[in-house]
């Protein structure tokens, strides 16, 4: 199989990390007193039966181009994780060419001005989102 286009090298992933290590995290260790999680590890397994389980939900609700986003969130205080960062995923779909890209000029007609991409997107609420993958304590670096 060939190396996918958007695959990053391992230094620019060390990079990455420590730019926020450096900014975001160290903003969280200063107000909130305490280190807190950076990463969210799921197997294989789980992820494609969450991909699965949305391409099927998208195609049953005649989406065609179905994707994942991938948010931030924050555990409950109250709960297991005591307030630690997460991930979580939802599903999306792509909205509609004329809702984004189509508008009206001064002569009446109307004109598309942006192509569709895939930033055109929105969350699709009739799917369920995924949570609650597992984290290293203490954090670690990569």
């Amino acid at each position: 199989m060939e190396r996918p286009a958007k695959c990053i090298t391992i230094d620019k992933a060390k990079k990455l990390q420590k730019k926020w290590r450096d900014t975001r995290g160290k903003l969280f260790e200063e107000n909130e007193n305490y280190e807190d999680s950076c990463e969210v590890w799921y197997s294989l397994d789980e992820l494609q039966e969450y991909l699965n389980y949305v391409r099927v939900k998208s195609a049953e609700q005649g989406v065609e181009h179905p994707g994942i986003s991938i948010w931030f969130g924050a555990e409950d205080k109250k709960g297991k994780k005591d307030g630690i960062s997460t991930i979580f995923l939802m599903a999306t779909k792509e909205t509609s060419a004329m809702e984004n890209a189509v508008v009206q000029n001064e002569s009446g007609r109307t004109d598309v001005i942006l192509p569709l991409t895939s930033t055109n997107y929105e969350i699709n609420e009739s799917i369920d989102g995924y949570n609650d993958g597992n984290s290293k304590w203490p954090p670690s670096k990569i």
